[in-house]
């Protein structure tokens, strides 16, 4: 019996059935075919009705279904639910923060909400800030997108732009067009270059830097007086967000960007990350739309926006057997 995302809400809004609708004990309903004994269990126990085992064999159709998960500490129903989780995808950090007794799906949503660690951006924000990241994460959208931010709200005096991606073709152009539309300082130059540009622009109040994507296992340098944000594309498979956290595990990054989050088919593996990385989430980016600014991280946010395989129905469907 499939629950959608919308009912899972509503049920999350209502609250669990009061003790007066609530059975003692689960009901155990037969029939020939699972259509008559879905029927059975909706007419007894209504449309909310959980489905905790069910078996066909023979021509017999048996279901055994109640309105609450039986209250269980670490019983075969948390097994079973622990179980599905894996075959899904939540990694064994995340399974182990699971408490003891699992009832709803929101038990499970509530976890993975406190897993991420997020941290608001300072605003305005200030500093010295390199993009890092693979080819394609959307570093340089990423860059445009904040300094677009901070010149909208608190005017373009102040801010520089260094583009040093001088690998790829027109890999500087982008920024350089940007900085002149957005009316701020603009620099082009080779990474061993920034240093001495930093030193003449010292009394800027933001310096945000491009640089070329990483390739092969070479990450960039630490540059002093310089905090990293590291790029990472949501979009990607999961064995390429793994190489990419391996890259960078002794790399000192103040904060990640989790970009292309509309076109990822799930965010499960990004919140496996998150949960593993340490270093917090400072933003979440959507399309390569400049016109669609940044959101500032918000685990809730996260966890509401995972996506089919593991959305919140189909997590639902899990408590319903």
């Amino acid at each position: 019996m499939s629950v959608n995302a919308r009912d899972l809400l509503e049920r999350l809004q209502s609250g669990p059935a009061s003790e007066a609708q609530a059975p003692a004990r689960p009901r155990r309903f037969v029939g020939t075919s699972m259509r008559e004994v879905y029927a059975k269990v909706r007419a007894a126990l209504g449309p909310d009705a959980l489905i905790l085992e069910q078996r066909s064999e023979g021509g017999r159709v048996e279901v055994l279904a109640a309105l609450e998960a039986p209250e269980q500490d670490g019983g075969p129903a948390r097994e079973r639910v622990v179980a599905r989780l894996r075959e899904l995808g939540l990694g064994s950090a995340l399974l182990s923060r699971l408490p003891a007794r699992l009832r709803r799906a929101e038990d499970v949503l509530d976890v993975l909400a406190e897993a991420v660690p997020c941290a608001p951006p300072p605003e305005p924000l200030c500093g010295r800030f390199r993009l890092v990241g693979p080819p394609g994460a959307g570093k340089t959208t990423t860059l445009i997108k904040l300094a677009a931010s901070r010149v909208l709200r608190y005017g373009r005096f102040g801010t520089l732009l260094i583009a040093t991606d001088r690998s790829r073709l027109a890999g500087c152009e982008q920024v350089a067009s940007s900085a002149e539309l957005l009316g701020v300082e603009y620099v082009e130059c080779p990474e061993h270059a920034v240093p001495e540009v930093l030193a003449r622009h010292r009394h800027m109040q933001l310096v945000l830097i491009d640089s070329a994507g990483v390739r092969g296992d070479i990450v960039p340098g630490a540059l002093d007086g310089v905090d990293d944000l590291l790029v990472v594309p949501s979009m990607w498979q999961t064995a390429a967000l793994r190489r990419l956290r391996r890259l960078f595990h002794d790399h000192p990054v103040r904060g990640l960007v989790l970009t292309h989050t509309d076109q990822a088919e799930t965010l499960l593996e990004c919140v496996n990350l998150l949960s593993e990385w340490g270093s917090p989430l400072w933003w979440t980016g959507q399309s390569g739309d400049l016109a669609v600014e940044l959101e500032p991280a918000a685990a809730g946010a996260i966890v509401t926006g995972l996506t089919t395989p593991f959305d919140r129905s189909s997590l639902a469907s899990i408590f319903a057997g």
